[in-house]
């Protein structure tokens, strides 16, 4: 049987993410745990102060610090766009 995946077909296993956040992890260096966002935030989400990173002393923590952070960049996400001044 010579079974053959396309190049454009996913891996036999794989999910698309449902997280915003990669899997958390513990830095070999110091052992704290941290944990990045998949995207880039928007201008909006940086200027609110939603953060792209979080570290905290155990993984508990970090879970704490990424819901906490998914809330404000969900309350974020829910507010209009600044007004915009016609230019004439």
């Amino acid at each position: 049987m010579n079974a053959r995946i396309e190049h454009r077909e996913p891996l036999p296993g794989y999910r698309e993410p449902t997280s915003r956040w990669y899997e958390p992890y513990r830095t070999a260096r110091d052992g704290v745990w941290r944990c990045n966002v998949r995207v880039r935030l928007s201008w909006r989400e940086r200027q609110a102060g939603v953060l792209a990173s979080v570290v905290a002393a155990s993984e508990t923590g970090v879970r704490r610090l990424m819901a906490q952070q998914d809330e404000l960049a969900a309350r974020v996400g829910q507010r209009p766009g600044p007004a915009r001044e016609a230019s004439r």
